[in-house]
């Protein structure tokens, strides 16, 4: 019995551009197939159109116990991580936010800081102790201050001054406070991507003092690549938040088994508006530029004299060893994250990229992330001949 006439299915027509998906699943390979690193068996890239949301290529590509270089596309939307220094630019925007520096106030001193019970906490660039650097927002951008962070959650939490020793005197509730402005950006909540399944990342559970200020400079909450994405487009365009999509239109099918007409046109959806003043947004914006453009810049050496003009943040998180291989479970390991956008003055894309598990601090994930740029803009190793 017929209960209605058949008929051919729609098609869903991808934001992706197929051939640069080809590209970035390749770099993807090829990076694992180096063993540049013998703890490393992952990596993560999603690129993307920072003014609509639109998913340009994602890749997320695993090597498995048995040696083979497997998919692990979910992974860039359900897997999560210690991102490091690459959601700086959040932590200052929430300083600025919460009205603890403005633009015309925002010096502060880069010292390490010894508090009780806790780690030293320092800076790469300024670890002696006793050795005292001011510096503005977009320097400490620029060299990765960790210390910039942690005085700026200080603040937050009414402790202006410190002494050599003294007790880090601030609310463990502060954290929240820190969660709620880094949400504005997609860290640490869906980004509301047109897949199902999303994780929203890995929030910590004990609340101290110290926690807030790690969280501060990216070393407490974990967050996916897909969310790392969402923050760097956010800060890319302004300060809009878009939902990720990966759908561009659905079309009927005609009679000849191709496309056929247009049946629904997807919109871009925003999910809020960073609540902050333009000029602290362009002070951050200028600070990533600063991190590829300026000699003391954390990706000068790979992107100082690049075509592309290209703005980003590069981070390092401490973390433990979860990947594939049972003998390094638990072991101290390393996480190489990269965040950017090209060109500075007139986004077209974002790229992000995340190597979990190396032995070693190196930034990894800035080499992959030119290749990305390259293979978009058809500059360095992917110039057209």
């Amino acid at each position: 019995e017929e209960s209605y006439e058949g008929k051919a299915g729609d098609n869903l027509v991808l934001t992706i551009d197929i051939d640069f998906q080809k590209e970035i699943e390749q770099i993807a390979t090829d990076f694992l197939n180096s063993n540049v690193d013998s703890y490393n068996d992952r990596v993560y890239i999603v690129a993307s159109d920072p003014n609509t949301g639109e998913i340009l290529g994602m890749t997320g590509k695993q090597r498995s116990t048995s040696n083979e270089i497997v998919d692990d596309a979910l992974g860039v939307i359900n897997a999560s991580y210690g991102m490091g220094s690459a959601i700086k630019g959040a932590m200052v925007l929430t300083g600025y936010m919460s009205g603890v520096i403005s633009t015309d106030n925002n010096v502060i001193v880069d010292e390490p800081l010894q508090f009780p019970g806790s780690k030293l906490k320092k800076s790469v660039f300024n670890p002696n102790v006793g050795s005292q650097v001011a510096i503005n927002d977009i320097e400490a951008l620029a060299r990765s201050s960790n210390i910039y962070m942690v005085k700026l959650a200080m603040m937050m939490g009414g402790q202006v001054n410190y002494e050599s020793g003294d007790t880090l005197n601030i609310s463990a509730d502060l954290i929240d406070e820190l969660r709620s402005y880094f949400a504005q950006f997609g860290l640490g909540v869906k980004t509301g991507i047109d897949l199902p399944n999303e994780g929203s990342g890995l929030v910590g559970f004990d609340q101290t003092a110290v926690n807030v200020v790690d969280q501060a400079f990216g070393q407490y909450d974990l967050y996916t690549t897909l969310q790392l994405s969402q923050y760097i487009n956010t800060i890319a365009n302004g300060g809009t938040r878009y939902a990720p999509q990966l759908v561009s239109e659905i079309r009927s099918t005609d009679a000849n088994g191709a496309l056929g007409a247009l049946e629904t046109t997807l919109e871009t959806k925003v999910m809020n508006l960073v609540d902050v003043d333009a000029q602290a947004m362009e002070r951050v914006q200028q600070g990533f530029y600063q991190v590829t453009h300026s000699a003391n810049g954390t990706a000068y050496s790979t992107f100082g004299k690049d075509p592309n003009d290209v703005a980003a943040k590069t981070g390092t998180a401490e973390a433990i060893y979860g990947g594939t291989n049972d003998n390094l479970k638990g072991e101290s390991v390393f996480n190489s994250t990269f965040v950017g956008y090209a060109p500075f003055d007139n986004p077209e894309i974002t790229v992000t990229v995340v190597v979990p598990y190396l032995s070693t601090d190196t930034g990894r994930a800035t080499p992959i992330a030119k290749k990305v740029f390259d293979a978009y803009f058809n500059t360095g190793d992917y110039a057209i001949k």
